[in-house]
């Protein structure tokens, strides 16, 4: 399993602080499939959050990511969650 830590809105969205769950090794290629998979387990994000893998920012087009058994992703939630400002 994988831990998953939340922090700020996203802790408050989800209703927990951390979680462990099971993902699909096969299937993190790319920064961004890692985040689609946390996202079918996330629905109430949105798909607006921030990663981290081991303290160590994922930009969605890192294509080197590792993610093995025991490993900590930290989400938090990004400025897009929220109401837009158009400024209108």
């Amino acid at each position: 399993s994988v831990k998953l830590r939340f922090f700020a809105k996203s802790k408050e969205l989800v209703g927990c602080s951390e979680a462990d769950i099971a993902l699909d090794r096969d299937n993190f290629a790319t920064g961004a499939s890692l985040k689609d998979q946390i996202c079918t387990f996330l629905a109430q994000l949105n798909g607006c959050f921030v990663l981290s893998v081991n303290q160590e920012y994922v930009h969605p087009e890192d294509c080197d990511i590792s993610v093995k058994s025991g490993d900590e992703l930290a989400i938090s939630t990004t400025k897009e969650l929220g109401p837009k400002n158009t400024g209108e």
